[in-house]
């Protein structure tokens, strides 16, 4: 049988072993709550160590990268609604106004990468329902319309193509030249 003693440089208890083939991360959680963060036994900060803690409350909200809405992409490159209702390289800013006019809350992940087009950096995670209170398995839907991942992009690409027809109509009717 193993024995109870701890080495004294780790008396918290090992959560997570980050995989990384040149930089391994090794997490700790103290009795306290206090998460620390080690890269070859010594101590880092979360910053440097390029993991940024997700906050508990909105780990299950729903997340939207701008390739899901762009007009741009094809469907095996990450477009997840139709072409009609998609914009032509859609922003961070837009998905978000989008979000609050349909009656949602919103956070920005800035720093976050989509898998299928790394190059563009930021994400919106969006909140469509609230988990109740001391029972984890019922789920309080913000918008009785919008249940899934797909139902709120199909109620927010109209919103913002709506917007993008306004802008360039503006721009149409101050005499701008309309990019092709």
């Amino acid at each position: 049988m193993p024995s109870s003693s701890s080495s004294p440089i780790f008396n918290e208890s090992i959560t997570k072993i980050v995989a990384h083939p040149q930089h391994p991360i090794l997490v700790t959680a103290g009795a306290d709550g206090d998460i620390k963060l080690y890269n070859h036994m010594e101590f880092i900060t979360t910053e440097e160590s390029g993991l940024l803690k997700t906050a508990p409350e909105i780990y299950h909200w729903h997340v939207i990268y701008p390739a899901y809405l762009d007009s741009t992409k094809k469907k095996h490159e990450g477009r997840l609604v139709n072409k009609e209702i998609a914009v032509e390289n859609p922003t961070i800013n837009e998905i978000v106004a989008a979000c609050k006019e349909v009656g949602l809350e919103t956070r920005v992940e800035e720093k976050k990468k989509y898998s299928r087009d790394f190059f563009s950096e930021g994400r919106v995670r969006v909140q469509i329902y609230a988990r109740l209170e001391g029972d984890k398995q019922v789920k309080a839907f913000v918008k009785e319309n919008i249940r899934n991942k797909n139902q709120l992009l199909n109620a927010i690409a109209p919103i913002m193509h709506e917007r993008r027809v306004a802008i360039n109509s503006k721009k149409d009717a101050t005499g701008k030249k309309k990019k092709k």
